[in-house]
């Protein structure tokens, strides 16, 4: 799709750092399929669980403790 490659392309914001924030996103939506599928492709573009932890703790700001502990169990599973 054109404009999902559009919006995934590095532009001011690189690539990794667009997927920190749909991972954080979705962790604050509690969606457990795009948490899975943005964490699998952030191991793909380097992407670190430390990095990944960073931007979960955002989401708690922001979101509450409940996104948090969603995320990071998420995260726990899936970059193991």
């Amino acid at each position: 799709m054109k404009l999902e490659g559009h919006i995934w392309d590095d532009g001011v914001l690189t690539r990794k750092t667009k997927k920190l924030i749909a991972i954080a996103i979705a962790a604050a939506l509690r969606d457990q399929h795009a948490v899975h599928a943005q964490m699998a492709g952030a191991a793909n573009l380097g992407v670190t669980k430390a990095e990944v932890e960073e931007a979960l703790r955002v989401t708690f700001l922001l979101s509450g403790m409940p996104a948090y502990v969603y995320g990071k169990a998420q995260l726990d599973e899936v970059m193991k």
